[in-house]
Parts: C-alpha cells; sequence; structure tokens
C-alpha cells in the first residue's frame, strides 16, 4: 500500500482495515477481557466535535459541533474537505485536516464557533493527523514532504518546525502524553510491514517499540490513558478491537469485549484528556468511557468519522 493511500485512509479510519482484506489473517491467541460495567443510559456534558460524511460524489467530508447538554448540533465547515477535528486544551480553537487539490491535505485552525478559519501548515505534501501538546503551545503531526510518512512537530508561536522520525517506512498518528513529556505513535519500523505502536520522548529521542511484532495483527491508533500508565489502541486481526495497554508490564487487555458485539468495527480511538474520558466509535454510533469509573456513555452521534470531546 502506497504512502498516500496510508494517509487518506488513517484519516477515513479504514487504515487498518484496507491493509488486513488484502492479506491472509493467522487467529491470534484471544486477549483477556477487561471488567467493565454495563453501558449507561447517564449523559454526559459538554461539546462534542466530529466530521462526517457531507457528500459521495466529489467525496466530502465536514466538520459539526454538538452540544451534549441541549443536543443542538452545526455545521462548523462548508467548502472543501475537512475532518480530523481536534479541541485545544483550552478549548478556544479547533485544528483540523483541510484538502484542497493545490496543496492536498493541510493543518488548519479555526475558533470553536467555526470562525476564523486559517491554515498553519500547508505544502505541496501532506499534513495529517495533528494533536496538540497538553500546554497548547505544540503540535504534533505526520508528513510525507520527504517521501515517506514521518512524525513532526510544530511550536505555534515561533512556525518553527522540527523532524522527529526516520523511519523509511512510515510513521503516523502521533499523540502526546498527558504530563507533555512523550508522544505514542504507529509505526511500521519494526514490524516488516505490520503496524505496531512506539513510544519517544517529545523531541524524537528515546524510540522504543511497545507492541510485539505479530504476524496476526495490525496495531495503531494510540491514545494515553489520564495517569500515562496505559495506552488504548485499535488492533486489527481479522476483526478490528481495542486493546488495553499496561506500560509498566506490558500485559495487554481487550476493552469493551463484553459490551459490543466484538465483529462490530471499533475505530479509531479519542481522548479527552481534561476528563479522563476515551472516544470511540462501534459501527454507526459514538461513545465516550470514563477510564476512572469504567463508565460507557452513548453520544447520541451516528454516522461520525473521528470525535474530540472538551471539556
Amino acid at each position: 500500500m502506497c504512502i498516500k493511500q496510508v494517509f487518506i485512509f488513517s484519516l477515513l479510519c479504514l487504515v487498518v482495515s484496507s491493509c488486513t482484506n488484502q492479506l491472509n489473517i493467522v487467529t491470534a491467541t484471544p486477549l483477556p477481557t477487561l471488567a467493565m460495567p454495563e453501558l449507561t443510559t447517564d449523559r454526559i456534558s459538554g461539546l462534542a466535535i466530529y466530521s462526517a460524511l457531507t457528500n459521495r460524489d466529489p467525496f466530502a467530508t465536514q466538520i459539526f459541533i454538538k452540544n451534549l447538554d441541549t443536543g443542538t448540533v452545526k455545521q462548523l465547515t462548508d467548502s472543501g474537505n475537512n475532518s480530523w477535528a481536534r479541541w485545544s486544551p483550552d478549548g478556544s480553537q479547533i485544528m483540523f485536516n483541510s484538502w484542497s487539490k493545490e496543496t492536498l491535505w493541510d493543518i488548519s485552525i479555526m475558533d470553536k464557533e467555526g470562525s476564523n478559519q486559517r491554515e498553519i501548515v500547508s505544502s505541496s505534501a501532506n499534513e495529517l493527523l495533528p494533536d496538540w501538546s497538553p500546554d497548547g503551545k505544540n503540535i504534533v503531526y505526520a508528513s510525507d514532504e520527504d517521501g515517506s510518512s514521518e512524525i513532526y512537530s510544530m511550536n505555534l508561536e515561533t512556525g518553527d518546525v522540527e523532524k522527529l522520525t526516520e523511519t523509511d517506512e512510515f510513521a503516523n498518528l502521533p499523540t502526546w502524553s498527558t504530563d507533555g513529556s512523550k508522544i505514542a505513535f504507529t509505526s511500521s519500523a519494526g514490524g516488516v510491514g505490520r503496524m505496531q505502536i512506539f513510544l519517544m520522548d517529545k523531541d524524537g529521542e528515546n524510540i522504543k517499540q511497545v507492541t510485539d511484532y505479530d504476524i496476526s495483527n495490525f496495531d495503531g491508533a494510540p491514545v494515553w490513558c489520564p495517569d500515562d500508565t496505559c495506552l488504548i489502541f485499535r488492533r486489527d486481526g481479522g476483526r478490528i478491537r481495542l486493546v488495553l495497554l499496561d506500560l509498566s508490564n506490558k500485559k495487554e487487555k481487550l476493552l469493551l469485549g463484553n459490551i459490543f458485539d466484538p465483529n462490530l468495527m471499533q475505530v479509531l480511538p479519542g481522548k479527552s484528556p481534561l476528563r479522563g474520558y476515551i472516544t470511540f466509535i462501534v459501527g454507526e454510533k459514538s461513545y465516550a468511557m470514563d477510564i476512572k469509573n469504567q463508565k460507557v456513555y452513548s453520544l447520541g452521534i451516528t454516522n461520525a468519522l473521528d470525535i474530540s470531546l472538551y471539556p
């Protein structure tokens, strides 16, 4: 699969399943399931931003905001192709990916009401899948400007850009730890074409692989647990699952396996670090889970491609 396909499929939550549909997958040993309560009917407050398909020909996705208290929904973008919306740590801005024929995928920012939309990273290459640092001063993202997809960081105040990885394969889906000291990301560098999860310091030093290579699995799209002691990521071994990895002992447990049909797609997890939630999509419905009390809430959003909560 070419680099540009990996980028586009990642953005549309298809990167893993598209790969495995072309390969023979060996059935892996079942993981123990993390004990979970049943899905709660309680509601959570706040704001959810998400992207959804608005047109099939030509293909286009736009960004929406939902007030979880009132249920009202507002479309924030209305031209081009926009997705992968992410709240700034203070909730004042939204970072997202925007596409144009001239510059391909770029990174843009807008105010939370959808106003003052402007590009912050734009070139003839693809810049994708950004994440804010916890202090809001920096972002990390993936770019193929040097031919292969690698991880870059940018200082939002100065505009200075630093290349953090040099895999010659591909690296994408970077995400900051909640204390801002480390970055988790997805890469094929150590797995002979199989995606795995890696960690590095915020400056790109001390890169290490934290999921074990397995011919039957693709691992990707990591998000940090609220206390940075574990990662939650997406695993595709013929079916898509969410897995929790304890970083202290590298033990893995299947997440949500006793709540949802394991044959339903569970795609790209997200995070709401201020409340310690992760977000995920099963089938056509979107959910949030409080990691501390292990409650799972329906967000009342259908057909979203990605979700970001504030606070």
